[in-house]
Protein backbone atom coordinates (compact mmCIF):
# COMPACT_ATOMS: atom_id res chain seq x y z
CA UNK A 1 0.00 0.00 0.00
CA UNK A 2 1.40 3.36 -0.96
CA UNK A 3 0.91 6.54 0.94
CA UNK A 4 -1.22 7.77 -1.93
CA UNK A 5 -3.91 5.41 -0.69
CA UNK A 6 -4.13 7.44 2.49
CA UNK A 7 -5.75 10.84 2.48
CA UNK A 8 -3.24 13.27 3.88
CA UNK A 9 -5.25 16.46 4.20
CA UNK A 10 -4.31 19.67 2.39
CA UNK A 11 -2.93 18.69 -0.96
CA UNK A 12 -0.26 20.12 -3.12
CA UNK A 13 -0.12 18.14 -6.33
CA UNK A 14 -2.71 17.38 -9.00
CA UNK A 15 -3.40 13.71 -9.44
CA UNK A 16 -2.45 12.77 -5.90
CA UNK A 17 -4.76 11.94 -3.03
CA UNK A 18 -3.49 14.92 -1.06
CA UNK A 19 -6.57 17.07 -1.41
CA UNK A 20 -8.30 19.29 1.14
CA UNK A 21 -11.03 17.75 3.25
CA UNK A 22 -12.90 19.46 6.01
CA UNK A 23 -15.28 16.84 7.36
CA UNK A 24 -17.21 17.66 10.46
CA UNK A 25 -18.00 14.08 11.47
CA UNK A 26 -15.64 11.97 13.48
CA UNK A 27 -17.44 8.68 12.90
CA UNK A 28 -15.71 5.87 11.14
CA UNK A 29 -12.14 6.82 11.97
CA UNK A 30 -11.30 3.33 13.14
CA UNK A 31 -12.48 1.98 9.82
CA UNK A 32 -9.90 4.18 8.11
CA UNK A 33 -7.18 2.02 9.64
CA UNK A 34 -6.88 -0.06 6.50
CA UNK A 35 -6.22 -3.82 6.74
CA UNK A 36 -3.57 -3.14 4.08
CA UNK A 37 -1.31 -1.70 6.78
CA UNK A 38 -1.55 -4.98 8.71
CA UNK A 39 -0.83 -6.88 5.51
CA UNK A 40 2.33 -4.82 4.99
CA UNK A 41 3.50 -5.87 8.47
CA UNK A 42 2.76 -9.52 7.64
CA UNK A 43 4.62 -9.14 4.35
CA UNK A 44 7.66 -7.88 6.26
CA UNK A 45 7.53 -10.94 8.53
CA UNK A 46 7.19 -13.20 5.47
CA UNK A 47 10.15 -11.56 3.73
CA UNK A 48 12.26 -12.08 6.85
CA UNK A 49 11.50 -15.79 6.96
CA UNK A 50 12.31 -15.96 3.24
CA UNK A 51 15.69 -14.37 4.19
CA UNK A 52 14.98 -11.44 1.89
CA UNK A 53 14.66 -8.84 4.67
CA UNK A 54 17.24 -9.63 7.31
CA UNK A 55 20.10 -7.87 9.05
CA UNK A 56 21.61 -5.06 7.03
CA UNK A 57 18.83 -5.15 4.43
CA UNK A 58 16.21 -4.37 7.05
CA UNK A 59 18.38 -1.67 8.59
CA UNK A 60 18.88 -0.13 5.15
CA UNK A 61 15.13 -0.13 4.56
CA UNK A 62 14.54 1.45 7.96
CA UNK A 63 17.19 4.13 7.35
CA UNK A 64 15.72 4.93 3.94
CA UNK A 65 12.28 5.37 5.47
CA UNK A 66 13.37 7.32 8.55
CA UNK A 67 16.11 9.56 7.16
CA UNK A 68 14.95 10.26 3.60
CA UNK A 69 11.30 9.43 2.93
CA UNK A 70 9.79 10.60 6.23
CA UNK A 71 11.52 14.02 6.10
CA UNK A 72 10.25 14.40 2.53
CA UNK A 73 6.74 13.49 3.64
CA UNK A 74 6.78 16.00 6.48
CA UNK A 75 8.33 18.71 4.31
CA UNK A 76 5.60 18.23 1.68
CA UNK A 77 2.96 18.59 4.39
CA UNK A 78 4.47 21.50 6.26
CA UNK A 79 5.34 23.77 3.32
CA UNK A 80 1.76 24.56 2.18
CA UNK A 81 0.65 24.98 5.81
CA UNK A 82 3.83 26.33 7.37
CA UNK A 83 3.40 29.40 9.51
CA UNK A 84 4.50 30.81 12.83
CA UNK A 85 0.87 30.28 13.80
CA UNK A 86 1.84 26.63 14.27
CA UNK A 87 3.79 27.56 17.41
CA UNK A 88 0.95 29.71 18.69
CA UNK A 89 -1.65 27.00 18.13
CA UNK A 90 0.41 23.91 18.97
CA UNK A 91 2.85 24.99 21.69
CA UNK A 92 1.09 22.93 24.43
CA UNK A 93 2.15 19.82 22.51
CA UNK A 94 5.75 20.69 23.37
CA UNK A 95 4.84 19.75 26.95
CA UNK A 96 3.01 16.53 26.04
CA UNK A 97 6.17 14.33 25.99
CA UNK A 98 6.96 15.48 29.52
CA UNK A 99 3.43 14.49 30.57
CA UNK A 100 3.47 11.01 29.06
CA UNK A 101 7.04 10.35 30.21
CA UNK A 102 6.40 11.26 33.85
CA UNK A 103 2.96 9.65 34.14
CA UNK A 104 3.97 6.44 32.34
CA UNK A 105 7.13 6.02 34.41
CA UNK A 106 5.23 6.70 37.65
CA UNK A 107 2.56 4.16 36.71
CA UNK A 108 5.21 1.54 35.95
CA UNK A 109 7.03 2.16 39.24
CA UNK A 110 3.76 1.71 41.13
CA UNK A 111 3.30 -1.73 39.57
CA UNK A 112 6.97 -2.75 39.32
CA UNK A 113 7.07 -4.69 42.64
CA UNK A 114 4.64 -7.20 41.12
CA UNK A 115 7.14 -8.67 38.65
CA UNK A 116 10.26 -6.58 38.10
CA UNK A 117 13.49 -6.86 40.15
CA UNK A 118 14.42 -3.62 41.86
CA UNK A 119 17.71 -3.46 39.96
CA UNK A 120 15.74 -3.22 36.69
CA UNK A 121 13.27 -0.51 37.73
CA UNK A 122 15.18 2.27 35.99
CA UNK A 123 15.36 0.45 32.65
CA UNK A 124 11.77 -0.71 32.93
CA UNK A 125 10.54 2.81 33.63
CA UNK A 126 12.42 4.10 30.56
CA UNK A 127 10.76 1.42 28.40
CA UNK A 128 7.35 2.43 29.70
CA UNK A 129 8.01 6.16 29.52
CA UNK A 130 9.20 6.58 25.93
CA UNK A 131 6.84 5.53 23.12
CA UNK A 132 7.79 5.63 19.47
CA UNK A 133 6.80 8.90 17.81
CA UNK A 134 8.15 8.13 14.33
CA UNK A 135 7.06 5.51 11.84
CA UNK A 136 3.97 3.85 13.31
CA UNK A 137 2.30 7.10 14.53
CA UNK A 138 2.75 8.64 11.08
CA UNK A 139 1.25 5.53 9.47
CA UNK A 140 -1.72 5.58 11.86
CA UNK A 141 -2.44 9.30 11.43
CA UNK A 142 -2.10 9.00 7.65
CA UNK A 143 -4.51 6.06 7.68
CA UNK A 144 -7.07 8.10 9.60
CA UNK A 145 -7.07 10.46 6.62
CA UNK A 146 -9.95 12.86 6.17
CA UNK A 147 -11.66 11.67 9.36
CA UNK A 148 -9.25 14.01 11.19
CA UNK A 149 -9.83 17.41 9.56
CA UNK A 150 -7.28 20.19 9.60
CA UNK A 151 -7.30 22.82 12.30
CA UNK A 152 -9.06 26.15 11.59
CA UNK A 153 -5.64 27.58 10.75
CA UNK A 154 -5.11 24.86 8.15
CA UNK A 155 -2.62 22.64 10.02
CA UNK A 156 -2.88 18.88 9.51
CA UNK A 157 -2.40 16.32 12.31
CA UNK A 158 0.97 15.32 10.82
CA UNK A 159 2.24 18.88 11.23
CA UNK A 160 1.10 18.95 14.87
CA UNK A 161 2.86 15.59 15.31
CA UNK A 162 6.20 17.19 14.45
CA UNK A 163 5.83 19.50 17.46
CA UNK A 164 5.60 16.41 19.69
CA UNK A 165 8.54 14.78 17.89
CA UNK A 166 10.79 17.77 18.52
CA UNK A 167 10.13 17.85 22.26
CA UNK A 168 10.20 14.04 22.53
CA UNK A 169 13.65 13.90 20.91
CA UNK A 170 15.01 16.50 23.31
CA UNK A 171 13.68 14.61 26.33
CA UNK A 172 14.38 11.04 25.21
CA UNK A 173 17.95 11.53 24.06
CA UNK A 174 18.93 13.53 27.12
CA UNK A 175 17.25 11.42 29.83
CA UNK A 176 17.10 7.81 28.60
CA UNK A 177 20.88 7.29 28.11
CA UNK A 178 21.47 8.56 31.65
CA UNK A 179 18.95 6.06 33.01
CA UNK A 180 20.67 3.17 31.24
CA UNK A 181 24.10 4.22 32.49
CA UNK A 182 22.96 4.72 36.08
CA UNK A 183 21.16 1.37 36.07
CA UNK A 184 24.57 -0.28 35.64
CA UNK A 185 26.01 0.05 39.14
CA UNK A 186 29.60 -0.36 37.94
CA UNK A 187 29.42 2.26 35.21
CA UNK A 188 27.33 4.52 37.39
CA UNK A 189 30.26 4.86 39.79
CA UNK A 190 32.85 5.63 37.14
CA UNK A 191 34.09 9.17 36.69
CA UNK A 192 35.70 10.67 33.64
CA UNK A 193 39.12 12.29 34.03
CA UNK A 194 38.86 15.97 34.79
CA UNK A 195 41.11 16.83 31.88
CA UNK A 196 38.56 15.38 29.47
CA UNK A 197 35.56 16.94 31.16
CA UNK A 198 35.25 19.99 28.91
CA UNK A 199 35.77 17.97 25.73
CA UNK A 200 33.25 15.35 26.82
CA UNK A 201 30.71 18.08 27.63
CA UNK A 202 31.20 19.72 24.23
CA UNK A 203 30.86 16.41 22.39
CA UNK A 204 27.78 15.64 24.45
CA UNK A 205 26.17 18.94 23.44
CA UNK A 206 26.96 18.33 19.77
CA UNK A 207 25.54 14.81 19.96
CA UNK A 208 22.43 16.08 21.71
CA UNK A 209 21.86 18.69 19.00
CA UNK A 210 22.25 16.00 16.33
CA UNK A 211 19.70 13.76 18.03
CA UNK A 212 17.20 16.54 18.79
CA UNK A 213 17.35 18.12 15.36
CA UNK A 214 16.61 14.91 13.50
CA UNK A 215 16.08 14.96 9.71
CA UNK A 216 12.32 14.94 10.33
CA UNK A 217 12.44 17.95 12.64
CA UNK A 218 14.83 19.85 10.36
CA UNK A 219 12.53 19.20 7.37
CA UNK A 220 9.60 20.80 9.17
CA UNK A 221 11.66 23.74 10.45
CA UNK A 222 12.92 24.43 6.91
CA UNK A 223 9.40 24.20 5.49
CA UNK A 224 7.98 26.54 8.14
CA UNK A 225 10.88 28.96 7.57
CA UNK A 226 10.33 29.04 3.80
CA UNK A 227 6.60 29.41 4.20
CA UNK A 228 6.86 32.19 6.77
CA UNK A 229 9.82 34.24 5.53
CA UNK A 230 10.37 33.33 1.87
CA UNK A 231 6.92 33.52 0.22
CA UNK A 232 8.40 33.92 -3.28
CA UNK A 233 10.30 30.64 -3.01
CA UNK A 234 7.21 28.96 -1.58
CA UNK A 235 5.15 30.17 -4.53
CA UNK A 236 7.70 28.73 -6.96
CA UNK A 237 7.73 25.37 -5.21
CA UNK A 238 3.98 24.86 -5.03
CA UNK A 239 2.11 23.67 -8.15
CA UNK A 240 1.31 26.34 -10.71
CA UNK A 241 -1.88 26.74 -12.68
CA UNK A 242 -2.28 24.49 -15.71
CA UNK A 243 -0.21 25.69 -18.63
CA UNK A 244 2.29 27.57 -16.49
CA UNK A 245 5.99 26.61 -16.82
CA UNK A 246 7.35 24.38 -14.09
CA UNK A 247 10.63 25.49 -12.54
CA UNK A 248 13.41 23.66 -10.76
CA UNK A 249 11.95 24.39 -7.31
CA UNK A 250 8.59 22.96 -8.30
CA UNK A 251 10.25 19.81 -9.64
CA UNK A 252 12.23 19.52 -6.40
CA UNK A 253 9.05 19.75 -4.36
CA UNK A 254 7.37 17.19 -6.62
CA UNK A 255 10.27 14.79 -6.11
CA UNK A 256 10.06 15.26 -2.33
CA UNK A 257 6.34 14.54 -2.41
CA UNK A 258 6.86 11.34 -4.39
CA UNK A 259 9.60 10.16 -2.04
CA UNK A 260 7.32 10.93 0.90
CA UNK A 261 4.71 8.53 -0.47
CA UNK A 262 7.20 5.68 0.04
CA UNK A 263 7.68 6.39 3.75
CA UNK A 264 4.79 4.43 5.23
CA UNK A 265 5.13 1.23 3.16
CA UNK A 266 8.88 1.08 3.85
CA UNK A 267 8.32 1.69 7.56
CA UNK A 268 5.71 -1.06 7.83
CA UNK A 269 7.90 -3.52 5.94
CA UNK A 270 10.83 -2.73 8.23
CA UNK A 271 8.71 -3.19 11.37
CA UNK A 272 7.42 -6.49 10.00
CA UNK A 273 11.00 -7.62 9.37
CA UNK A 274 11.91 -6.65 12.92
CA UNK A 275 9.01 -8.72 14.29
CA UNK A 276 10.17 -11.71 12.24
CA UNK A 277 13.73 -11.23 13.50
CA UNK A 278 12.58 -11.20 17.10
CA UNK A 279 10.40 -14.29 16.63
CA UNK A 280 13.43 -16.20 15.36
CA UNK A 281 15.70 -14.80 18.08
CA UNK A 282 13.49 -15.75 21.00
CA UNK A 283 12.29 -19.07 19.64
CA UNK A 284 15.92 -20.19 19.45
CA UNK A 285 17.15 -18.57 22.65
CA UNK A 286 19.35 -20.73 24.83
CA UNK A 287 18.31 -19.14 28.09
CA UNK A 288 17.11 -21.19 31.03
CA UNK A 289 13.35 -21.62 31.13
CA UNK A 290 13.08 -19.94 34.52
CA UNK A 291 15.17 -16.95 33.43
CA UNK A 292 13.18 -16.59 30.20
CA UNK A 293 9.89 -16.80 32.10
CA UNK A 294 10.92 -13.99 34.46
CA UNK A 295 12.10 -11.87 31.55
CA UNK A 296 8.79 -12.34 29.75
CA UNK A 297 6.87 -11.44 32.92
CA UNK A 298 8.81 -8.19 33.23
CA UNK A 299 8.32 -7.37 29.55
CA UNK A 300 4.60 -8.21 29.72
CA UNK A 301 4.07 -5.85 32.67
CA UNK A 302 5.96 -3.06 30.89
CA UNK A 303 3.91 -3.66 27.73
CA UNK A 304 0.64 -3.61 29.66
CA UNK A 305 1.60 -0.24 31.14
CA UNK A 306 2.91 1.23 27.89
CA UNK A 307 0.11 0.32 25.45
CA UNK A 308 -2.90 -0.36 27.70
CA UNK A 309 -2.86 1.50 31.03
CA UNK A 310 -0.79 4.59 30.18
CA UNK A 311 -3.00 5.66 27.23
CA UNK A 312 -6.07 5.69 29.48
CA UNK A 313 -4.27 7.61 32.24
CA UNK A 314 -2.94 10.09 29.69
CA UNK A 315 -6.41 10.61 28.26
CA UNK A 316 -7.46 11.55 31.79
CA UNK A 317 -4.58 14.04 31.88
CA UNK A 318 -5.69 15.51 28.54
CA UNK A 319 -9.26 15.80 29.78
CA UNK A 320 -8.05 17.51 32.96
CA UNK A 321 -6.03 19.99 30.87
CA UNK A 322 -9.08 20.73 28.75
CA UNK A 323 -11.33 21.16 31.82
CA UNK A 324 -8.99 23.11 34.08
CA UNK A 325 -7.03 25.19 31.54
CA UNK A 326 -8.82 25.47 28.22
CA UNK A 327 -12.45 25.75 29.32
CA UNK A 328 -11.89 28.73 31.68
CA UNK A 329 -10.21 30.50 28.74
CA UNK A 330 -13.05 29.49 26.37
CA UNK A 331 -10.54 27.75 24.08
CA UNK A 332 -11.43 24.66 22.07
CA UNK A 333 -8.56 22.73 20.51
CA UNK A 334 -9.34 21.00 17.18
CA UNK A 335 -9.24 17.30 16.38
CA UNK A 336 -5.96 17.78 14.50
CA UNK A 337 -4.41 18.92 17.80
CA UNK A 338 -5.69 16.07 19.98
CA UNK A 339 -5.32 13.15 17.55
CA UNK A 340 -1.48 13.03 17.37
CA UNK A 341 -1.25 13.49 21.15
CA UNK A 342 -3.53 10.52 21.84
CA UNK A 343 -1.94 8.37 19.12
CA UNK A 344 1.56 8.93 20.55
CA UNK A 345 0.30 8.13 24.05
CA UNK A 346 -0.83 4.69 22.85
CA UNK A 347 2.32 3.74 20.94
CA UNK A 348 4.67 0.87 21.92
CA UNK A 349 8.14 1.42 23.34
CA UNK A 350 10.52 3.28 21.03
CA UNK A 351 12.83 0.92 19.13
CA UNK A 352 15.84 3.17 19.61
CA UNK A 353 15.91 2.34 23.33
CA UNK A 354 17.53 -0.94 22.27
CA UNK A 355 20.29 1.07 20.63
CA UNK A 356 20.76 3.07 23.84
CA UNK A 357 20.96 -0.17 25.81
CA UNK A 358 23.66 -1.39 23.40
CA UNK A 359 25.69 1.77 23.88
CA UNK A 360 25.32 1.61 27.66
CA UNK A 361 26.12 -2.12 27.73
CA UNK A 362 23.16 -2.67 30.03
CA UNK A 363 19.51 -3.68 29.77
CA UNK A 364 19.58 -5.07 26.23
CA UNK A 365 17.68 -8.29 27.06
CA UNK A 366 14.85 -6.45 28.78
CA UNK A 367 14.51 -3.71 26.16
CA UNK A 368 14.61 -6.19 23.26
CA UNK A 369 12.07 -8.51 24.84
CA UNK A 370 9.79 -5.60 25.74
CA UNK A 371 9.95 -4.20 22.22
CA UNK A 372 9.34 -7.62 20.67
CA UNK A 373 6.26 -8.37 22.77
CA UNK A 374 4.73 -4.97 22.10
CA UNK A 375 5.36 -5.14 18.37
CA UNK A 376 3.73 -8.56 18.18
CA UNK A 377 0.75 -7.39 20.25
CA UNK A 378 0.45 -4.00 18.53
CA UNK A 379 -1.73 -4.99 15.54
CA UNK A 380 -4.53 -6.14 17.87
CA UNK A 381 -4.01 -3.97 20.95
CA UNK A 382 -3.54 -0.71 19.07
CA UNK A 383 -6.79 -1.15 17.17
CA UNK A 384 -8.68 -1.56 20.46
CA UNK A 385 -6.79 1.20 22.29
CA UNK A 386 -6.94 3.75 19.48
CA UNK A 387 -10.61 3.05 18.81
CA UNK A 388 -11.33 3.70 22.49
CA UNK A 389 -9.20 6.86 22.64
CA UNK A 390 -10.55 8.32 19.40
CA UNK A 391 -14.10 7.67 20.57
CA UNK A 392 -13.41 9.36 23.90
CA UNK A 393 -11.69 12.22 22.06
CA UNK A 394 -15.08 13.69 21.17
CA UNK A 395 -15.38 14.73 24.83
CA UNK A 396 -12.28 16.91 24.33
CA UNK A 397 -13.89 18.86 21.51
CA UNK A 398 -16.84 20.27 23.41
Amino acid sequence: MSLADHDLGPGVFPGSRCVPHQLDGLDGRAENLSPGDGLMLCLGVHLHFRKLLTGDRRKCLSALSQEICLPCLLFAHALPQGSLLLIKEGWPLLLWPFAYTILSAALLLCLAPLAIPRSQWGIASACAAFPTVYGIPIAVISALGSAVPNSPSGFSPLVFLTVIQFSDSLLKYSVAPVIFRLSDETKGLEHSPASNGALRALLGIVELLKTVFTPQVVAVLVAVGISSFLPDIKAQMLPQATGQPVGVLALTFAAASQLGECAIPLCLLSVGGRIGEMLVEYSGAAEEDDSRSKLLQCAALIGAVRIVLAPLVLFGAAYAYKTLVLMPQHVVKPTAFWAPALVCAAMPTANNLSMMADLAGNGRSLTNTTTALQLMAAPLVLVLTLTTLLTLEESLLS
